[in-house]
């Protein structure tokens, strides 16, 4: 079950892939952990 703060993150990284991509690369290296549960195939 995700956290509300996990679904935080992914709304914060959908809003991202508007930014340029160093950006998207940073959001990523800090919000890794919420990543890796919500992106599991």
């Amino acid at each position: 079950m995700l956290r509300p703060e996990d679904i935080e993150a992914a709304r914060a990284i959908g809003r991202a892939v508007r930014l340029s991509p160093a950006q998207k690369d940073r959001l990523r290296e800090i919000f890794r952990p919420s990543l890796t549960k919500l992106n599991t195939p």
